[in-house]
């Protein structure tokens, strides 16, 4: 299963890196699983995103998995099809 993750802003600035491609075997392929290895392979990102007793923390970044909030996904479930992580800083700004 092949696993991209695009970063944004100083998220970006932060692992010096915008795309980040991943992988990961069948039984790897749970969220909090894919985000353990994230944060083990971008320790840089431990300030956003933890993971600690199968559950995900997010701290000021929204997570979009395949277009949806991360909010909408079972974090337990088996992920069988290629996966697009969008990681974004907050934004802030207007008029």
């Amino acid at each position: 299963m092949k696993i991209i993750v695009k970063l944004y802003g100083v998220l970006r600035d932060l692992v010096g890196r915008e795309i980040l491609e991943l992988s990961c075997e069948y039984d790897e392929c749970v969220l909090y699983r894919i985000f353990e290895k994230i944060v083990q392979t971008y320790p840089e990102l431990k300030n956003y995103i933890n993971v600690v007793n199968k559950e995900i923390y997010v701290r000021g970044v929204s997570i979009i998995i395949n277009g949806r909030h991360i909010m909408f996904y079972d974090i337990n479930e088996i992920i069988k099809e290629d996966l697009l992580i969008d990681i974004l800083p907050p934004v802030s700004g207007g008029s």
